[in-house]
């Protein structure tokens, strides 16, 4: 499988862990350039996102020959990452991450094998719950 890496450093921190399962990377990025991610970005908000979004990658863990079910769900999920964006509640930047994690991810969804989804599942779940760590301890 080929990853193509984009300028996006969460996107990249992405396609890094799926691909060579350098999870310190999350940490490392995260800690190095999460300010400019959280920056102009309502705890409300990406508290929803972060909820909306684990609940359906923890049924994906669960239940990976039925990923089929959750596609419309993450893309849902996009779809309101975005508006957030438009209403000013969440950073653009984060947004265009968070899109383009999940765009990313759902390109190759029904190709994975059930190991491989777990991987990206699990990878995005660290990323998004990572954020949430970094924006409550940097501004509590």
């Amino acid at each position: 499988m080929s990853y193509r890496y984009q300028k996006d450093i969460l996107v990249n921190t992405y396609l890094d862990i799926v691909k060579n399962k350098n999870y310190d990377l999350v940490l490392q990025n995260i800690a190095k350039y999460g300010r400019n991610y959280i920056k102009y970005t309502s705890k409300t908000a990406y508290r929803k996102i972060h909820s909306i979004l684990t609940s359906i990658l923890d049924k994906l863990l669960s239940n990976p020959e039925d990923r089929d079910k959750y596609i419309a769900d993450l893309v849902e999920s996009a779809i309101l990452i975005r508006y957030q964006a438009e209403r000013k509640q969440l950073n653009r930047d984060l947004s265009n991450s968070l899109v383009g994690i999940l765009e990313t991810f759902l390109k190759q969804i029904r190709n994975l094998d059930d190991e491989s989804l777990r991987v990206h599942v699990r990878t995005i779940k660290m990323i998004i719950d990572s954020m949430l760590a970094f924006y409550y301890n940097k501004f509590e």
